[in-house]
This record gives structure tokens, C-alpha cells and sequence, in this order.
């Protein structure tokens, strides 16, 4: 058994769920009043439309593909591949929570998942275009198009700033997505020196707004 599917299971299983190891990569997921659940615990550092392919091919059983890691970094054609064939997708937690309310198949990376959507619900958005789980492209009805980084800390650093812009390339606007967190001094300076700017929700929708 492989460590990472090892971990799952531990951190799985418990009162409300119970986590089997199949085969491989495979789990069973089982919780009272909801469907089993089938999900390929990955270690991959990143999962491109290709890796996500490999394993519905490998596991074609599989309602949810989980990136173990916490680093994982999941590509915008993997996403797509898998949301166009119902496979969930996401982090350990995201598993363990979508198996708890049967939405396994559908469900998908929580640390994102409330701020996708809403950029693809604000009205002054004509377009969403997702790079990376992380990295947004939008086109605003006015025609301008940004590209937007979403960061979860609590209060990013200049130094998180620095490392999302080397690993991601350059945006317009990297969006401290944590709601009880706010980017620090030193976070928003590295933005300027970067050519971005750093701001929390209610400032990104005034930017939205009059862009």
C-alpha cells in the first residue's frame, strides 16, 4: 500500500466514514445513508489532463481523483476533463467532506470552489477561462481581460507573492481568497515591484467593476 493511500485512510476513516483499500491507488469510501464512493488517492505533484486520463483509464470505477499533497497543483484541462465526465476532484479534505453528502462525483476542490464561483457569477464577468485550480483568465463584459491568482493564506507574505508569480507567471491581481485573513504590507509592496495587485474580495469587485 502506498504512503499516500496509507494517509487517506487514516485521516478517512472515523466515526461518519469508513475508508478499504481495493487496489493500487483505489479506496472505498463508505457512509451511512449515502453511495459508496471510489476515489484514487494521488501523489502526484501536479495532475494535467493526461494523469487525469491515465487513471479513469486505470480505475474507471473512480468518482473522485483526490491530489493528495497539499501542494498539488491540478491544470484547468484536467478539471475540465474530469468535471465533463462527472469525477470529483481535490484535495483529501474536499474527499472526505463530498463523501459525507453524497456529491462525490461532482464535487470539487473546496479551498476554490466559493470563489470560482464567484467571479463566474459576477455580473460584470463575460468569461472564465481557468489555467490552473488556482489561476483564473477572465474577460469582463468590457472587453479588458485579467488574469487573477487566488492565494488561501491567512495573511500571504511577499515571499508567497514571489513564489506564486515565479511558479505561475505574471497576473494582474492576486486575490487573498481566506475571509478571515488579509494580506500583509509586505505582501502588497512584492505585488507592485511584480506588477500585480494584491487585495481581498471587496476590493477585487470595485476593480471588476470599474475596469
Amino acid at each position: 500500500m502506498s504512503w499516500q493511500v496509507r494517509y487517506a485512510l487514516a485521516n478517512i476513516s472515523g466515526s461518519q466514514l469508513t475508508g478499504e483499500h481495493v487496489g493500487g491507488e483505489l479506496i472505498r469510501i463508505t457512509a451511512q445513508d449515502q453511495p459508496e464512493v471510489w476515489a484514487v488517492i494521488s501523489a502526484e505533484h501536479e495532475i494535467c489532463a493526461a494523469t487525469a486520463e491515465r487513471y479513469r483509464t486505470t480505475y474507471p470505477e473512480m468518482d473522485f481523483l483526490c491530489g493528495y499533497r497539499k501542494s498539488c497543483v491540478w491544470h484547468g484541462e484536467a478539471i475540465e476533463h474530469l468535471e465533463s465526465v462527472d469525477v470529483g476532484w481535490g484535495s483529501c479534505a474536499t474527499l472526505a467532506s463530498a463523501s459525507l453528502e453524497g456529491n462525490a462525483n461532482t464535487a470539487s476542490h473546496k479551498t476554490y470552489f466559493f470563489s470560482d464561483r464567484l467571479l463566474r457569477q459576477y455580473g460584470r464577468v463575460q468569461n472564465v477561462c481557468r489555467e490552473y485550480d488556482r489561476i483564473h483568465r477572465v474577460t469582463l463584459r468590457s472587453g479588458t481581460v485579467l488574469r487573477i491568482a487566488m492565494i488561501a493564506d491567512y495573511e500571504p507574505t511577499a515571499d508567497a507573492i514571489r513564489s506564486l508569480v515565479d511558479q505561475f507567471g505574471r497576473v494582474d491581481i492576486v486575490w487573498n481568497i481566506n475571509p478571515n485573513g488579509h494580506p500583509s504590507p509586505e505582501a502588497i509592496a512584492a505585488g507592485i515591484d511584480l506588477g500585480c495587485e494584491v487585495m481581498k474580495w471587496e476590493e477585487l469587485k470595485e476593480r471588476l467593476r470599474t475596469t
